[in-house]
């Protein structure tokens, strides 16, 4: 009994190591009388089947015994056989009983199942081993369009194009032997997942240093990109890809400016209700995609950390309320605060109104400023409105014959009392008084909304009339 424990001991350790070394089609396996045991393929999905072979040295008649703890085989006293794998992902080791006229022997080999056993490192580990550990962010993960990113192809035929299949699975990369799903296409290296952002698992294993976290935009830009989906080109036009360098990069030591430059800081925001202090921040970010969307949570529509797009915005263009009336400061992007008709300056006895914007434009902020196209053939680009530039079209469904956005003449009318405000604060004697200051309020809170008038025009018009009738120079 104790030689045959010994002889298994050494038909194992010795597979192990050929199967790390092994990059063909087949494992084998070379003991003292058997010769080889093959797996054909050499790893299979949850419930696959692939064909066990055994070749001996044997003297007179043979016999053949296959076992393994669990699975099915489809003649176990065969020299070939079958072996259908169990619905566990994991490795699994295949044993054979070989016996002779002169005696028995016992061969081994491993069988990953959902499972590569790579020849290279760092390698890539699927998302089943994250899960052992990350269970709740793989279940909120399972919930969005990463999850059945293969499945998209697979509905358009283009489940074996490699160009697509780059984007759409684990490590996809023929260039090179990195363990990725071209290299194995299991289940578990299908789909966008863990490693896709965080790199090969196998340098994790527990050790938070082995694992990357990037607020890097490219790393959704390196897949969100191209004439199909330029998320990225659009977003590197945009204001938010400068947020780091406004004024003049002042915004980064600032702590009340932070989180709302800062990608890091605005996530952070967002998940603990504070802003963390800038000496905590390990690296900055301008504002990007992590900053908006969360790539593992299916909650908000298109993966938003927020409920809705118009939040989103609202945490960051928002002047806030005035907390002291006699000196009301200076207003931020009030963009929020004027399509909502709110924290203006509003004088006692002057009647504020609304335009209807707010309550008829479903969407809000996303209906104008994330105006989205689909790809229409070669030369016809997809746009992803992420340049978040207003666009006319997005008027025409009330307004078809809008051919600018100075609709009605909104634009001209508030341009008008802008200048007409401003010539009252260039003839004033006295810039320290409370009513220069009310009105001044009132001037840049329209200017920073920059609509001039489209957002709320009622509530602009009102705010800029209200200041001329009460300031006197």
């Amino acid at each position: 009994m104790k030689v045959l424990q010994k002889i298994l001991a050494v038909c194992t350790i010795g597979c192990f190591l050929l199967i790390g070394a092994c990059t063909h089609d087949n494992q084998e396996l070379v003991l003292t009388s058997i010769k080889t045991i093959t797996s054909t393929p050499n790893a299979i999905s949850q419930g696959g089947t692939l064909t066990l072979s055994v070749t001996v040295d044997a003297v007179g008649s043979t016999s053949f015994l296959w076992n393994a703890a669990t699975g099915a085989f489809s003649d176990p006293q065969n020299d070939t056989t079958q072996w259908t794998a169990p619905d566990v992902p994991g490795t699994y080791i295949i044993s054979v009983v070989v016996t002779d006229d002169i005696g028995s022997e016992v061969g081994s080999i491993e069988v990953p199942v959902d499972v590569y056993l790579p020849t290279v490192s760092p390698s890539f580990v699927g998302i089943n081993n994250c899960a052992q550990c990350h269970s709740g962010i793989t279940d909120q993960w399972n919930g969005t369009d990463h999850a059945e990113a293969l499945a998209t192809l697979e509905g358009i035929f283009q489940d074996n194009n490699s160009r697509c299949l780059a984007c759409h699975t684990v490590g996809y990369d023929p260039d090179i032997d990195n363990g990725g799903y071209d290299e194995v296409p299991v289940a578990r290296l299908a789909n966008v997942s863990c490693e896709n952002c965080h790199g090969p698992g196998s340098e994790h294993n527990g050790d938070p240093s082995g694992i990357a976290i990037s607020y890097d935009a490219n790393t959704c830009g390196s897949c969100h990109q191209d004439e199909h989906h330029p998320y990225i080109e659009e977003w590197s036009m945009s204001e938010h890809a400068t947020s780091l360098e406004s004024a003049g990069g002042f915004v980064t030591q600032n702590q009340n400016c932070v989180k709302c430059h800062v990608s890091e800081a605005f996530v952070g925001f967002l998940n603990t209700g504070t802003t963390p202090a800038i000496a905590d921040l390990t690296s900055m970010n301008p504002i990007n995609c992590q900053s908006c969307h969360d790539p593992h949570s299916h909650e908000g529509e298109g993966q938003l950390r927020i409920a809705s797009v118009d939040l989103v915005c609202g945490e960051c263009h928002t002047a806030g309320t005035i907390e002291d009336p006699q000196d009301p400061g200076t207003p931020h992007h009030s963009q929020w605060n004027m399509l909502h008709g709110t924290d203006g300056l509003e004088y006692d006895g002057f009647e504020y109104q609304d335009s209807p914007h707010f309550l008829v434009v479903e969407g809000k902020c996303a209906s104008c400023h994330v105006s989205m196209e689909p790809f229409g053939g070669q030369g016809s680009p997809a746009k992803t409105g992420h340049t978040f530039e207003p666009e006319l079209r997005a008027c025409l469904t009330c307004h078809p014959n809008a051919t600018d956005f100075d609709i009605n003449g909104v634009q001209t009318s508030i341009t008008l009392l802008i200048e007409e405000l401003q010539a009252e604060l260039d003839a004033a004697i006295d810039t320290e008084s409370v009513a220069y200051k009310q009105a001044l309020y009132n001037l840049e809170f329209v200017e920073a909304d920059a609509s001039h008038g489209v957002h709320n025009y009622k509530y602009a018009k009102a705010l800029l009339e209200s200041s001329i009738q009460n300031f006197d120079p």
